[in-house]
């Protein structure tokens, strides 16, 4: 371990490289997967340290620089080197690779153990730069199928901000497995700006919102505002078999609130209705018949075309921003279920 003197204060890190350091952290991530009824496994902190005031990056471990060294056949010594010798790039790679591996490690534990437990992740917002300063790199993770869900620190006090960051790590993950962002309520913004992060949040494809941290709500203003407004309704897990349901049921709640303001008329409003209801019907009539993954793989399956079948074209014509705020939810909730298809595959 180190003393690592950053803009947070000192601390004590692991050695991540270190064999027997990643054991401990695995035996108690067993302890947790064996002996408690958790729904998931959230790795947070999972890179180096942060580059201090000096700019001093991390890794320079005895143990690192000699598989380092031995992995390129090497004597560059990389406490000698900086950003613009030929090594540099592969001294960063090297470092990346190690915080990779490990979560590899970690998702083939979760698989031994119990594949139903929710994998997810905390990722630094810039990540251009991140493999390079803090050596996180996400995209393999996801790549390799190891991440149910990725969760970007996207914490500013601009909702402008935090939507373009967000638009960044659905384009990064492509649909391969869930996208929520982080909301920083520890930094003291105006509450009335983190509500509209996170209902501006909901016109994307992320499946929801965390508050970092708990104590930062505890209790005070923001959390009064949060459970009266954006939050007032129970949430559901997007890998519960009841999230395609509910989904349906807010959009049919919709066209009793949000819908009425629209162009449409009451029969239009009624025949909406009526489309998404009927395919609501179709989606309750389909049971899963037990908690594995293969029969959720195939219950979500069986939802797919139930879900394409909802045709909302006649709308079009009437109100073109309805329209369209219709089909992205529509397209969203396609989203859900092949994302879903695809993490239980």
């Amino acid at each position: 371990s180190v003393l690592n003197p950053t803009g947070y204060g000192n601390f004590m890190f692991l050695d991540p490289y270190k064999r027997e350091c990643r054991d401990l952290l695995l035996s108690v991530y067993r302890e947790i997967l064996e002996n408690y009824d958790v729904d998931g496994l959230h790795l947070d902190y999972i890179r180096f340290p942060e580059p201090n005031s000096s700019k001093e990056d991390w890794g320079y471990n005895d143990d690192i620089i000699a598989a380092f060294q031995a992995e390129y056949n090497t004597s560059v010594d990389p406490r000698t080197i900086y950003s613009t010798h030929s090594m540099w790039n592969k001294w960063c790679k090297f470092r990346e690779d190690i915080i990779t591996s490990f979560v590899g490690e970690v998702y083939d534990l979760v698989q031994e153990v119990d594949p139903n437990v929710w994998l997810s992740a905390a990722i630094y917002p810039n990540m251009d730069s991140t493999p390079k300063t803090i050596f996180q790199n996400f995209v393999p993770w996801v790549e390799n199928g190891w991440m149910d869900e990725i969760f970007a620190m996207a914490y500013a006090s601009s909702a402008d901000t935090v939507i373009e960051i967000s638009n960044n790590f659905l384009k990064a993950i492509n649909g391969k497995c869930f996208y929520s962002a982080g909301i920083g309520a520890f930094a003291q913004y105006d509450d009335v700006a983190y509500l509209e992060q996170i209902e501006r949040l909901r016109d994307t494809t992320a499946i929801g919102t965390n508050i970092f941290s708990l104590a930062s709500v505890d209790g005070n203003n923001l959390m009064k505002l949060l459970q009266e407004t954006v939050y007032r309704n129970k949430s559901v897990q997007v890998n519960d078999p009841g999230s395609v349901s509910l989904y349906l049921k807010s959009m049919i709640e919709r066209c009793d609130g949000v819908y009425v303001k629209s162009d449409l008329s009451q029969d239009d409003l009624e025949e909406l209705k009526s489309i998404l209801s009927a395919a609501l019907v179709k989606v309750e009539t389909i049971k899963l018949t037990e908690n594995s993954c293969s029969a959720k793989k195939t219950y979500f399956e069986s939802l797919k075309p139930i879900i394409k079948s909802i045709n909302i074209s006649d709308f079009e014509d009437k109100d073109y921003d309805l329209y369209f705020a219709l089909f992205t939810q529509i397209q969203s909730l396609n989203r859900l279920i092949d994302t879903n298809i695809k993490i239980l595959s």
